[in-house]
């Protein structure tokens, strides 16, 4: 019977047919308006709670030594070690490079110039340095910099840490991107972007080789980002997913930086064996 003053009719009678249920639509509406935000933050935290393409993900399984037995290759899945079969019959083990494997690095010594007062005979050792081993005209503030041990400069593609000085001279780390291993399909990342624009969050400004150096959670957070971009070439993949090694994108990586960054922390260091 009619709730309402609308005349009832049916299919059958040559009558309109049914109206949909509104609440239904109304559901699937405002879903859509969620998704279409993309990266506001109704989008990131949508995407922090959405499953991975789950034929894909369900192929990757990733050995949890707590647990003492595989999980899927996510971080839901990793925790839960809930393996049940894999679609197509059989698992990839997911892997990603190490933060060691972005970078080389070495040692190159300085001895401070003979003449002057302490600060500028130093200030102008390190000059003569970089310039007679990189060929680099270093201004005195990135030169002033390099005199303080844990300073930092990026100069180019490389970046430059200093260590601690001696009476008469000292060290400048010197890190390099491996060449064999970097990506450089994506030109807004380099070796010397700082780590909160590889994550697009945050505020660290370590660049990306010394955060790769530091080895802690960041570091393994920049690893497999890149080893996402070194398998798509891109930071977002038209599939959501890599065929490669590892069955999400890098957009994925710095979804769970921004939303999940404990656990995944720990999912992202066991992905790159540690």
């Amino acid at each position: 019977m009619p709730t309402d003053n609308t005349p009832s009719s049916s299919a059958s009678d040559g009558g309109p047919a049914p109206l949909p249920n509104t609440a239904a639509v109304d559901a699937a509406l405002a879903r859509r308006r969620v998704l279409l935000k993309g990266l506001g933050k109704g989008g990131a935290a949508l995407a922090a709670m959405s499953p991975l393409a789950s034929n894909a993900t369900r192929s990757y399984t990733l050995f949890n030594p707590e647990l003492g037995k595989n999980g899927y290759c996510s971080i839901s899945g990793f925790q839960s070690a809930a393996i049940s079969s894999a679609p197509d019959g059989g698992f990839v083990s997911c892997s990603s490079l190490k933060p060691s494997d972005y970078f080389t690095t070495r040692l190159q010594g300085y001895s401070d110039a003979t003449d002057g007062q302490t600060n500028t005979r130093r200030r102008r050792g390190i000059q003569t340095m970089m310039f007679t081993s990189f060929g680099l005209n270093v201004s005195n503030s990135d030169a002033n910099t390099l005199r303080f041990t844990g300073g930092v400069v990026n100069i180019g593609r490389r970046v430059f840490l200093a260590q601690t000085p001696t009476s008469s001279g000292g060290n400048i780390r010197v890190f390099a991107e491996n060449l064999s291993n970097f990506p450089t399909g994506v030109l807004s990342i380099t070796p010397t972007t700082a780590f909160s624009a590889v994550m697009a969050s945050g505020s660290i400004i370590d660049p990306l080789l010394y955060t790769l150096f530091l080895n802690a959670n960041n570091a393994y957070f920049a690893a497999v980002f890149l080893s996402c971009i070194r398998e798509d070439g891109r930071i977002v993949s038209s599939s959501g997913y890599t065929a490669g090694r590892i069955p999400f994108d890098a957009q994925y990586v710095r979804t769970q930086y921004a939303n999940n960054p404990v656990a995944a922390a720990s999912f992202f260091r066991r992905l790159c064996g540690a």
